[in-house]
């Protein structure tokens, strides 16, 4: 008897190919069994976790006054992280120049 056991990370919205299907949803998926051909009783357990996908919107294009600031918020997760295209790693960024600003977040494996 041969068995092995996986575990999978997908964020809502992607797939994955696990026993026969592509599956969107966490569970436990055994494929396997006993085969013919080799004479070995072999099974594959897999394991998917799927995790909501971050909701990020900074909201509308924005026009301030010189010298005023804005407060771009990514929002908040647990386990979240933040790549701004400034640098900057904080779920927030105060911004004084014109320019164009963008956010990376990534959800906990």
């Amino acid at each position: 008897t041969w068995a092995e056991q996986y575990t999978h990370t997908l964020c809502q919205g992607d797939s994955l190919w696990l026993a026969g299907a592509w599956r969107k949803t966490s569970g436990t998926f055994v494929s396997g069994g006993f085969s013919l051909l080799t004479g070995c009783d072999s099974t594959r357990t897999d394991v998917l976790t799927v995790n909501p996908r971050p909701q990020v919107d900074l909201g509308p294009d924005l026009i301030r006054c010189a010298g005023e600031s804005v407060l771009l918020d990514a929002g908040s997760g647990a386990g979240y992280t933040y790549q701004w295209n400034t640098g900057a790693t904080s779920s927030t960024l105060v911004v004084m120049s014109t320019g164009t600003y963008s956010v990376t977040v990534t959800t906990a494996q």
